[in-house]
């Protein structure tokens, strides 16, 4: 392909899907482990090491979770995750969960003589949601404004990767 990977769809599907608010925490986890089983059944997901981590207060209670990992996709893509979520009490000792932080990097890892090569990232690590682009051989093309209502979910970034890079194979 010349030029550049494919811009993403902006349509429901890459979307969020829902609307942005706090859910049960293990509704959370369902939700999350029902689509990576959609994800491996369909062949785009091959391995992945993603992990929700409980912080605590000194007193116990549940103050922040963390979804962190990485899925290993076909085509060689690679997809990094580290996502934060707020956490509230529910009156029947469970808890609530939003997500306020994300990162989502996908890239190819370097094979022979060929370098690591970004694939596509979404992240608001150094301040507002935003989605980097990047061509054909990596390197970044620019960067475009996203918001919290507009980040992809993960299943969706997981797939708009292997997308990604299953366009270099092809090419």
């Amino acid at each position: 392909m010349a030029g550049g990977l494919p811009r993403p769809l902006r349509t429901a599907e890459t979307a969020s899907g829902w609307p942005r608010d706090w859910l049960d925490f293990d509704d959370y986890q369902d939700v999350h482990q029902r689509y990576m089983e959609v994800l491996y059944r369909e062949g785009i997901v091959e391995d992945d090491d993603l992990t929700f981590t409980l912080s605590f207060d000194p007193t116990g209670q549940v103050v922040k979770v963390k979804l962190e990992g990485q899925a290993v996709c076909a085509y060689g893509a690679r997809v990094r995750v580290l996502k934060w979520m707020d956490v509230r009490p529910r009156g029947d000792d469970r808890i609530e969960v939003l997500s306020t932080f994300y990162q989502y990097h996908a890239w190819r890892p370097a094979r022979g003589r060929q370098r690591e090569q970004a694939l596509l990232r979404c992240d608001q690590s150094h301040g507002e949601p935003h989605r980097h682009r990047f061509d054909s051989v990596g390197r970044q093309m620019g960067c475009e404004p996203l918001t919290l209502d507009t980040m992809p979910r993960l299943d969706a970034f997981i797939r708009e990767a292997w997308e990604a890079a299953a366009a270099l194979v092809r090419d």
